[in-house]
């Protein structure tokens, strides 16, 4: 026995015709959420702005009875080696094909060197080496979001262009920061 939803969503509100997996989802008495009648229809529109990729999953699943759909599982790696050299070539990749990455380790660098230089203190480089990990890791997680919806979208959609912007605005936050923080750890030293 389900329960059909009792809170009347936005588009129920102002008449609109539901458009997406989520707006006439059905619950059952244990809580699990299951397609509708509608999950063709939802998967056709998915599938018009999805990239060919993604696409053809839509159209592989949009006939499947509900039965066969279940939950993706997460695959682990099989060892703690194998993990090191997936995230290792992740890194790589974003040194090798991403031109801002390759800008922050230049800057990283000569942070470095610079550090040399001056003598910086303990807590010093504590603060330097956080600010250059945290920059090189955003940079990553940009590139990471931006394949995502590459792979998700192939024509422009405006969620996909706010996320995007969104992620290399992070990354902006963090580099700009981290530039306050490498000027009042440097000035002084230079000045003195």
């Amino acid at each position: 026995m389900s329960a059909m939803n009792t809170h009347p969503t936005q588009q129920e509100k102002t008449g609109e015709a539901p458009n997406t997996l989520l707006d006439r989802n059905t619950v059952h008495e244990d809580g699990a959420s299951v397609f509708s009648h509608d999950r063709t229809r939802a998967f056709q529109t998915a599938a018009d702005v999805a990239s060919p990729e993604c696409a053809r999953v839509f159209e592989s699943t949009a006939n499947a009875p509900s039965s066969t759909l279940s939950p993706v599982k997460h695959v682990r790696s099989q060892s703690l080696l194998t993990a090191f050299y997936v995230a290792a070539r992740g890194i790589l990749y974003c040194i090798i094909h991403e031109r801002n990455m390759k800008i922050h380790l230049g800057c990283a660098l000569i942070v470095l060197i610079a550090g040399f230089i001056v003598s910086l203190s303990m807590w010093e480089w504590c603060v330097c080496l956080v600010c250059i990990a945290l920059v090189c890791a955003l940079e990553c997680m940009n590139t990471a979001l931006e394949a995502c919806v590459d792979l998700a979208t192939a024509r422009y959609h405006k969620l996909a262009r706010i996320a995007k912007d969104a992620a290399a605005g992070s990354v902006l936050v963090a580099a700009f920061f981290s530039l306050i923080i490498g000027l009042l750890i440097f000035v002084p030293h230079i000045l003195h």
